[in-house]
């Protein structure tokens, strides 16, 4: 399970208590504080996470959060990703919203998913930590299309992927020309995404 605050991005329960049992913790990534960050980092490596990925703001594909609103504070990024370093694990976030992914790069994420609004402080202090950017440049070229074609996607929705999509592509060229380590990633669980030739082509 990638790891995420109660109602954010990573928790997949739903919008109605009670709609899929019990709430959720730790044990499918759900958390709240530091404490459960470890825990939830170490139920991963137990069942045999190589990779520890984080949501660290909101997302476009979900419809009850903005999508460049910061989901975990300081004190839980920065527990996680201790966590997961002691377990010699490589640590991911999914950031679109610049605040996000600097309490990520501070904590020291080993790379940055997305980054649809990262500001020049965030990709400074990504150049200076050696932290990866990869910006999923075929989800958004995913997501363009289907909008492009007619293809029904809720309102709301509809209007983060268009903000990500107007802005994505522009902080790519500023993360090239600061020097930033750039990693090519598709975004897998998208259901609008191609194959990673095209993802390369992008």
């Amino acid at each position: 399970h990638a790891i995420g605050a109660t109602g954010g991005h990573c928790d997949a329960t739903g919008w109605r208590e009670g709609a899929v049992g019990k709430e959720t913790g730790p044990e499918v990534g759900v958390i709240n504080g530091a404490d459960e960050a470890r825990r939830a980092v170490r139920l991963a490596h137990k069942y045999g996470a190589t990779v520890i990925k984080t949501c660290a703001t909101g997302g476009v594909l979900s419809l009850a959060d903005a999508v460049d609103t910061p989901q975990l504070t300081q004190a839980e990024l920065d527990a996680l990703v201790d966590e997961a370093h002691a377990l010699r694990l490589k640590t991911a976030a999914h950031a679109h919203g610049a605040e996000g992914a600097k309490r990520a790069i501070r904590a020291g994420i080993d790379s940055i998913e997305h980054g649809s609004f990262l500001d020049d402080e965030a990709l400074d202090l990504m150049k200076h930590k050696g932290t990866y950017y990869v910006p999923t440049l075929m989800a958004v070229q995913g997501l363009s299309e289907q909008i492009q074609k007619g293809v029904p996607i809720p309102p709301a929705i509809k209007v983060k992927a268009e903000d990500a999509i107007a802005h994505v592509q522009q902080r790519f060229q500023k993360a090239i020309a600061k020097g930033i380590k750039i990693g090519l990633g598709t975004d897998a669980a998208d259901r609008f995404i191609d194959d990673l030739e095209r993802s390369a082509s992008s």
